[in-house]
């Protein structure tokens, strides 16, 4: 295939793209399931506990991410361990855990999400430089985890630590190795409690019973905007007022640009742009900001997602110093994108 049939394809694949949202690439993605089970713990080390329980109190418990297949018509698939994550972790820790011990290790899980690309890890700029002919950001990927680790006897728990982290790793995103990201997180809790100290008689010191951490983690989802998913029309000007459902402006216009957008509040003739705001309903479709653009939002679970980007892309040639740049365009380079309903950003 010559050069200029591949950058027309490129071309009439992105146009089709922006004339739907690209919000079809969410709807349309089928599932497909990550074989985990056969994986071990490579490293030495005892666990105070003979097994893992593992609650899942995420928002979106469907899926970990999403992974891009890579043909020219570009589409996704979304992906979940094929076995539950108490029994896959049992599984990978089990030269490490001792058979005698009469604890369980209790792992909440408050967000995990798997994406592509590293560059939005390592830079909040809304203009990213990029080179021409790099397909969007396909180096490596990231994976995002909030945990809180706790120790349980019976119906007895002792909180250890919480572990918030991204986790980066530059191997090729593909399904084949989303293994090398899953375990990123796990991994770091082994080691972290190989070194923590736990007292034979933990059970006398600050506990909490299990059927409280239930009725704690539960309240995550008592947020008034999914209780009732009728929202309102109007926009939004904090993620606080989304949760809230609470608008600010229901008078407004919005203008989409190819590389920004704009927010206009007031009437026709005394309108005023609206620089700072989260988003907003239009009467039939959430669109959330991000950056520069608001993009259109596909409910999944208890949460949203978009397939939008987190900055702008300058491309251009890659030009050694007293060359001529031949190539100099702003684009969007996107991909599927969850908002965490615990911090209103996205992964």
């Amino acid at each position: 295939m010559s050069r200029l049939l591949l950058i027309s394809l490129l071309f009439s694949i992105q146009l089709c793209a922006q004339n739907k949202d690209g919000v079809q690439f969410i709807q349309e993605a089928k599932l497909q399931e990550l074989h985990l089970s056969h994986k071990v713990f490579y490293e030495k080390g005892k666990l105070p506990a003979r097994n893992f329980i593992v609650k899942d109190y995420r928002f979106d418990t469907s899926k970990v991410g999403y992974t891009d297949p890579g043909a020219l018509i570009s589409h996704y698939v979304k992906v979940k361990p094929d076995q539950d994550w108490s029994t896959i972790l049992t599984t990978y820790f089990s030269e490490n855990l001792d058979p005698s011990s009469p604890n369980t290790i209790l792992i909440i899980i408050r967000s995990f999400w798997m994406q592509e690309g590293l560059i939005d890890e390592l830079t909040n700029k809304k203009v990213v430089q990029k080179e021409w002919m790099t397909n969007g950001d396909m180096r490596g990927g990231s994976c995002e985890a909030a945990l809180d680790i706790f120790l349980q006897a019976d119906s007895v728990c002792m909180p250890l630590f919480k572990l918030e982290h991204t986790f980066l790793n530059f191997r090729k995103f593909k399904t084949a190795n989303l293994d090398e990201w899953f375990f990123l997180p796990y991994d770091s809790m082994a080691r972290r409690l190989f070194q923590k100290n736990i007292p034979s008689n933990w059970q006398q010191g600050k506990t909490v019973s299990s059927g409280t951490i239930r009725s704690v983690y539960a309240q995550r989802f008592s947020k008034p905007v999914l209780a009732n998913r009728s929202l309102t029309r109007g926009v939004y000007l904090s993620f606080a007022d989304f949760c809230k459902n609470k608008v600010s402006f229901t008078d407004f216009r919005f203008q989409s640009g190819k590389i920004t957008d704009e927010l206009y509040t007031g009437s026709r003739d005394n309108e005023s742009l609206l620089t700072e705001y989260w988003g907003f309903y239009d009467g039939t479709q959430l669109f959330i900001r991000i950056g520069y653009n608001a993009f259109p939002a596909v409910p999944s679970g208890q949460t949203w997602e978009v397939y939008g980007a987190k900055h702008i892309s300058n491309v251009h040639s890659n030009a050694q110093p007293g060359d001529l740049i031949t190539v100099n365009r702003m684009t969007l380079f996107r991909k599927i994108l969850q908002l965490n309903m615990e911090t209103g950003e996205f992964y």
